[in-house]
Formats: C-alpha cells, structure tokens, sequence
C-alpha cells in the first residue's frame, strides 16, 4: 500500500497565498522513516532534551520546544530532519497559488469548476497521489492523510475528496484503476509524517511569499533548494498569470 500525507500553509485569511505539501511512499518506507524520525525527536542535538514534535514555525523562530536553541543549533535540527526525508527517498509535492488573484480571477461558472484555492490545492495534490500510484504498477491501494487544524478545513477539505474516495474505490468502470482506500484526518503530534509534510509547506509558503512579493522569480531557499536538488520533490507556484491560464482553458458561458 502506499500512503500520501499531507499539509498546507497560509489558511489563515489575511494569509497571501495558499500551499499545499506533502510526502508519499510503500508502507516500508514510511516504517523506516518513522523509526529515523522518532529516534532524531528523542535526541535532537547534544544537550537538547526530546521534542514531542517537530514544527518547523516553531523550529525556525527558536520559540516552543526549540526556544532554547540558538541560531546554530536550529540550523542543524532543521538539516537533520531534511535530510531524514531525502534519505527514504520519499516523492513530495508542492503547490503554491496567490490567493487574491485567485480570488478576483476564479469566480462565477470557474469557481464551480476549480473550486475556491484551498480545495484546488486539495485536487491538485489528491491528483499527484493517484498519478503516482498509477505509474507503480505493483501498488494500487492508496491511502490519504491530511493535517486536521482545525474542524472548518476538514469538513471543506473532505469535500474535495469524497468524490476521489468514491470514484477511485472499485469503480465497475474502470478496474484498472488506483483504489482510494481511506481519507482521514489527523495531527502531526499523532502522525510523525505529517511533519514531514508541515516542513515542505513551510519552506515553500516563504518561497511563494518571495515571488509574489517581487514579481520575480526568487533564489530558492536552502532547504527548498535541498529537496528540488533531490529530484524527488515538485514544486508548483501558480501566480496571476498562470491562474488566468487556467481560466482561458475553458471559456465557460461564452460561445
């Protein structure tokens, strides 16, 4: 079985864009991450004592579990799980979408058709999954999981994928197809993937803000830069120019 986890970033309102990440691989894989997560948050650095967790906000501002870290050290730890990640080889994926032109660019017919940004971002990675599963033959049974802040964005999230569940299960249709076995909704103080994935979104969330500050493209950060450099990691950043092409693909209304 393989099994696809999943994060976003920037769902507050005020938030500029909207990111999605996340991680997936064979049950083997995410065994043998787990055990190398788990031993790195009992011993994160010489002298530090364990983390419950590992949230690269917090990590980043030296604030929670990491207030006592310096720069250095923080630096490190965030090197350290990075590299966790690589090392098991895991595919990611990442979509960053700027949140005001999808808003002022995706409305009426076009909002029913890609939904509004946080659940174009949902399709986007549910698709990615599938479309992995699909090129490994010997896989065919995905399972899906996604962070659950807070009780508004499950009930939105799992209306984008309710249809996915229900199609890609035993379609009489359609065999062949990957079958969605089970879409929940967890914590990642629970679920040690999901921090996994809360670190890709992060990093790309700062990444997307330097774009779509700028109006150009951006230098990426170091350890975006590890994970792209990897080649296990898509990266996807939809600005104002790309959502309209996404709009001019189906002239909806107009004949």
């Amino acid at each position: 079985m393989l099994t696809a986890y999943f994060d976003d970033s920037g769902t507050h309102d005020e938030a500029e864009i909207m990111v999605m990440a996340g991680f997936i691989g064979t049950d083997e894989q995410w065994s043998a991450f787990d055990a190398s997560w788990k031993a790195k948050l009992d011993a994160p650095l010489p002298d530090k004592p364990p983390l419950r967790r590992f949230r690269m906000a917090d990590c980043e501002a030296r604030s929670g579990e990491f207030s006592g870290y310096s720069k250095a050290e923080k630096d490190a730890v965030i090197h350290d799980f990075r590299e966790i990640i690589i090392d098991n080889k895991l595919p990611g994926y990442v979509i960053a979408v700027e949140r005001r032109a999808w808003d002022r660019l995706v409305v009426g017919p076009h909002a029913v058709l890609y939904g509004d940004c946080e659940q174009h971002c949902v399709r986007r990675c549910v698709s990615f999954a599938l479309d992995y599963v699909r090129k490994h033959e010997s896989e065919r049974l995905l399972t899906i999981v996604i962070d659950d802040s807070t009780a508004r964005r499950v009930a939105r999230q799992q209306a984008v994928t309710d249809p996915f569940q229900e199609f890609y299960y035993d379609h009489p249709d359609f065999p062949d197809y990957p079958k969605i076995a089970a879409v929940s909704f967890s914590s990642s103080t629970l679920t040690r993937p999901l921090q996994a994935a809360d670190m890709l979104a992060w990093e790309d969330y700062q990444q997307g803000l330097a774009v779509f500050r700028s109006g150009s493209p951006a230098p990426p950060r170091p350890h975006l830069k590890a994970f792209a450099d990897s080649g296990f990691v898509q990266a996807w950043l939809l600005d104002a120019p790309l959502i309209q092409g996404l709009v001019n693909m189906f002239a909806v209304g107009k004949t």
